[in-house]
């Protein structure tokens, strides 16, 4: 049966030309006329294909505690544990295999990372030590290779296919206090860490200290970008930045009176607030791979989520979990993606909200539930978290 067919009480589909021309399109989204069922949620399972489950092995050399940042390379799962300072490699299967270096302050060591890259350039893992400003070289066995340094304080830095380096940055270069002097900026370096350009010396605004730096995402070599108060995806090849989507809220918006007030007002949390409560303040948590790009935003105390489809341009809205403290950051779906699959991490303390929201919210049938369930079987409050792997139909 015909996925829009199926989906027909939870989606909006829109079609729109998704060639390089027609991009700037203006692509309408509803969030006032997604339907929900009683329990005020959707059908998500609906979208899943397949569903798997992966325990990571557990003992004293790979214990996690947050997992911050998750690459699936080659089977291999890399994880950045920002809570315990690991860079950790396990097999597809939930084996343990190795450390990429180490927390410490020698010359081969970490103090804080902003984020990692594996680098099909230099066939290694890079990682970015925001305390010293460089970023270290590691192969995939965890040892040292080298150094580069980096003259600003980077959030989050990726890598281009010929060797440069793109970067979301705070503060002015070689500042000794962090953002001192400027607001965030988007800037592109050399393989040896040499300033080539700011991206932002163009008629676009760049991004304000509101932006989340989970924004970013390489594709096919380019990057796509939001900031906050913005209603568009932006892409950047390396060059030029262009507007690549533009989305539209059924009237929604904020005013621009209202945008620029909350830009420069950026400490009232009041009136973030009160502007949740009657507005749309932009696009969050964006992720693409080469199929769907998905976005969340915020609605009356709703996170809209959106999976949009390249191939097709159909759009699937749907409602998450009330925007609360406990549940939809612990919840959210997805939290990491690739080319395949899309991954979120469940500990032994939120599998039972997990369980509830599958079963009861998304309709999970008894079989995916029970396949999860054998993976946390006697899983205690030590134990590593379980990774989750989602597999999306085509739509």
């Amino acid at each position: 049966m015909n996925l829009r067919i199926r989906l027909l009480v939870i989606v909006f589909s829109l079609l729109f030309a998704c060639s390089n021309n027609n991009k700037n399109e203006e692509i309408k989204l509803f969030p006032d006329k997604i339907k929900l069922k009683e329990n005020g949620s959707i059908n998500f399972n609906s979208l899943i294909k397949r569903m798997d489950a992966v325990k990571l092995e557990s003992n004293d050399d790979c214990r996690l505690a947050r997992i911050t940042q998750l690459i699936n390379h080659k089977n291999k799962y890399f994880i950045w544990d920002s809570k315990s300072k690991q860079l950790l490699v396990f097999k597809e299967n939930g084996k343990f295999l190795n450390k990429i270096g180490s927390c410490g302050r020698g010359p081969k060591e970490f103090i804080g990372v902003s984020n990692f890259i594996i680098s099909s350039v230099d066939n290694c893992v890079k990682v970015y030590d925001g305390i010293r400003k460089k970023i270290l070289f590691y192969d995939y066995n965890g040892d040292y290779i080298k150094s580069v340094k980096i003259g600003y304080y980077v959030l989050r830095f990726g890598e281009f296919l010929n060797g440069n380096y793109w970067a979301f940055v705070a503060g002015l270069p070689d500042s000794k206090n962090y953002g001192e002097g400027k607001e965030l900026k988007f800037v592109v370096f050399s393989p040896k860490g040499e300033l080539i350009k700011e991206v932002f010396d163009t008629p676009y605004e760049g991004p304000n200290f509101f932006t989340s730096f989970s924004v970013f995402q390489n594709t096919n070599d380019s990057l796509l970008y939001t900031e906050v108060l913005d209603y568009s995806l932006k892409i950047f090849d390396g060059e030029n930045l262009s507007k690549g989507y533009n989305f539209s809220f059924n009237g929604y918006e904020c005013s621009k009176t209202l945008r620029d007030k909350f830009k420069t007002d950026k400490r009232s949390r009041h009136l973030k607030k009160e502007l949740l409560e009657k507005y749309i303040l932009g696009l969050d948590n964006v992720l693409e791979n080469e199929d769907y790009i998905y976005f969340m935003y915020p609605f009356k105390k709703q996170k809209v989520n959106v999976f949009l489809s390249k191939k097709t341009g159909e759009i699937i809205e749907y409602k998450g979990v009330p925007m609360d403290d406990t549940s939809w950051k612990t919840a959210m779906f997805p939290k990491f993606c690739d080319d395949n699959y899309w991954y979120t991490s469940i500990d032994a303390f939120r599998f039972e909200l997990y369980k509830e929201m599958h079963t009861k919210d998304w309709e999970c049938p008894k079989e995916r539930i029970e396949s999860i369930n054998r993976e946390f079987k006697n899983l205690s409050s030590t134990d590593n978290p379980i990774i989750i792997r989602y597999e999306l139909v085509e739509f």
